[in-house]
């Protein structure tokens, strides 16, 4: 957590943000007919330390310490609000085809860009990990509104998500790492932060990381980094694939099929992810251990998947959300308003 914001003042954002996302909520998720704008969110000062520790019991990344997460939840609540509530703010700006919401989420945006949020004192994998994925959720809900920025906020937002993009590329592209699902999110977070930047060189970054990710899928649609979670393999599975269906989607909306490599190798692991999520066994003799159950999937790509592919994925299908701050809100309205451009 930036250790130099007061705490009333974090505590006064959050407020702001509860509320917005109360009426946001009420307006949009619950399906109201005539949605009432929601005020926009009140600003809170940027988070610009992340100090995250480990939140498993395990070397494998299998057991969750409650303890641990529970500190890692309390230190990550501003920054998990504040991305939220942008979210929100984007996908009302395209459901309701508003420029006042637009302005909110580009507002938030920049005023934590030249606050200089996530580009101070990173330290341990947890915050970097923490990093990658909310380099993504800002820069995905930035493409929806990113048309009606103004030049100076554009001057502002866009180099901080590439300077944020290159400190998470840095870290996982050092020989150490694992090549994980954690590769994967930073796929999206490049090719989101390529599309918002006009970045080439990003871009055939992005492509390049989601070939990667294509060839490390077996015949048997598992990934061998994902089996090593051993309970939490199943979960670990879904939690790669999200990122992939909809780096692949976002490629469609730009005439490029990234399901189509290593013979279709991203439908193997969404078939494999489908069978796991219907009956969890699968993965119990897969990984060699029973699953934990219940499994809560990721949010954001079957929707989109069975969209394209809906006898790749037959009935009954699972229950899984449209919407994660990760993923920059709601991944229906994003594909729609990339691929209304």
């Amino acid at each position: 957590m930036n250790s130099a914001a007061p705490r009333a003042a974090i505590l006064r954002g959050l407020r702001g943000l509860a509320v917005a996302a109360a009426v946001v909520c009420s307006g949009i998720e619950a399906g109201a007919a005539t949605p009432v704008r929601a005020a926009c969110f009140a600003p809170s000062p940027p988070v610009r330390d992340l100090d995250l520790d480990r939140y498993y019991g395990d070397s494998e990344g299998s057991e969750i310490d409650a303890g641990k997460l529970a500190g890692h939840r309390e230190a990550t609540a501003p920054l998990r609000a504040y991305l939220g509530a942008v979210s929100r703010s984007a996908d009302a700006a395209v459901v309701r085809d508003s420029a006042a919401d637009a302005r909110c989420a580009l507002d938030r945006i920049a005023e934590w860009a030249a606050g200089g949020a996530l580009a101070g004192r990173i330290t341990g994998k947890q915050a970097e990990y923490e990093r990658n994925w909310s380099v993504a959720g800002f820069a995905l809900a930035y493409l929806k509104v990113r048309d009606a920025a103004r030049p100076e906020q554009r001057a502002t937002i866009e180099p901080w998500l590439g300077r944020l993009q290159a400190a998470s590329a840095a870290f996982l592209d050092a020989p150490d790492r694992r090549r994980n699902n954690h590769r994967y999110w930073h796929g999206l977070a490049a090719l989101a932060v390529a599309i918002a930047t006009s970045d080439a060189a990003l871009m055939a970054r992005a492509r390049a990381i989601h070939g990667e990710a294509a060839r490390a899928i077996a015949a048997d649609g598992t990934l061998e980094a994902e089996l090593a979670r051993r309970s939490r393999a199943l979960h670990y599975h879904v939690f790669a694939l999200a990122p992939l269906v909809l780096m692949a989607e976002i490629a469609a909306t730009r005439g490029e099929d990234w399901y189509a490599p290593e013979d279709g190798a991203v439908h193997r692991l969404a078939a494999l992810v489908l069978a796991g999520l219907r009956d969890p066994a699968r993965f119990d003799a897969l990984a060699g251990v029973p699953q934990e159950r219940p499994t809560r999937p990721q949010a954001g790509w079957l929707s989109l998947y069975a969209a394209r592919f809906p006898e790749r994925v037959g009935q009954p299908m699972p229950e899984v959300g449209t919407s994660h701050r990760w993923l920059g809100g709601d991944t229906g309205l994003l594909v729609r308003r990339l691929g209304s451009r």
